[in-house]
């Protein structure tokens, strides 16, 4: 045996020898050990979900209303979905978050404020609050047509420019309204022996003697309320009644006895002017 391999064998033996002294427990303990299974368990904390989205803020009546909120969560958890202040035509998917609906013409108007919630079962996050203006999907009517711009009334007439005391003077003129208005009729220096219709214009009176003179610039005008027209201005003379020479009749007799009055027949008669 050479040497080498007697230290060799001298080696191994002293080996074996120290591993069996150890025991199996110690020779074991170093490798690592599993933890008792009664050793309790770590649960990391909860993460609330996210909610997105913008949705619509108008619609018209009789058209169909669509909004899909988007929702997450860090865990990974189950989401549902809720909302507040859902006006009745309209309806929230609790499982996808879709929001529709179709108003009516009797929904026209702006709903309350909406707000729609997502939640994990203990935390949750919401959209910010808004409403849905709806509008009538019925045509306002036509506007009314435009009126005819107005036009101003007519008036004409020659009014009699003189009349004597005591006798009746009268005067109408004559008024229309192209566009149909009804017409009310006023004067100015109106003579104050005169009376005057508003309703159609007629101008009239009896001069007395003691009116005798000349009544100037009077103008009688027909309006229509916003337009007007005017005859032009005339002037009405009174005048006294004209003097007229006395009448004188009788047959005076052509003879007369001596000694008797004359006249002996009747008296020849004297007739005063008329006036």
């Amino acid at each position: 045996m050479t040497v080498s391999a007697w230290r060799s064998g001298i080696l191994t033996a002293v080996m074996g020898v120290a591993l069996a002294a150890c025991g199996p427990d110690e020779a074991t303990s170093s490798a690592p050990q599993a933890p008792p299974s009664n050793s309790p368990t770590q649960t990391p904390p909860n993460i609330a979900p996210t909610i997105s989205g913008s949705p619509g803020a108008s619609i018209t009546a009789g058209t169909t209303y669509i909004f899909q909120a988007n929702a997450s969560d860090g865990d990974g958890d189950l989401l549902t979905f809720s909302a507040a202040g859902l006006p009745a035509w309209a309806t929230l998917n609790a499982q996808t978050g879709v929001l529709s609906g179709t108003p009516a013409e009797s929904d026209v108007g702006t709903t309350p404020d909406i707000v729609i919630s997502v939640s994990d079962g203990e935390a949750s996050a919401s959209l910010p609050a808004f409403h849905i203006a709806i509008s009538t999907a019925v045509p306002p009517p036509p506007p009314p047509p435009t009126p005819p711009a107005n036009r101003a009334p007519t008036i004409s007439g020659a009014p009699a420019a003189s009349v004597v005391a005591t006798a009746a003077y009268a005067f109408t003129p004559t008024a229309a309204d192209p566009d149909g208005q009804a017409l009310t009729f006023s004067i100015a220096n109106k003579p104050a022996w005169a009376s005057f219709s508003t309703t159609n214009g007629r101008l009239s009176g009896t001069p007395a003697a003691a009116d005798v003179r000349t009544y100037s610039n009077i103008v009688i005008t027909a309006s229509d309320g916003s337009l007007s027209a005017s005859l032009p201005a005339f002037s009405i003379t009174v005048s006294a009644v004209a003097n007229r020479a006395p009448v004188i009749s009788g047959a005076p007799a052509a003879s007369v006895t001596v000694g008797s009055a004359y006249p002996s027949g009747p008296r020849p008669r004297t007739l005063m002017a008329r006036r």
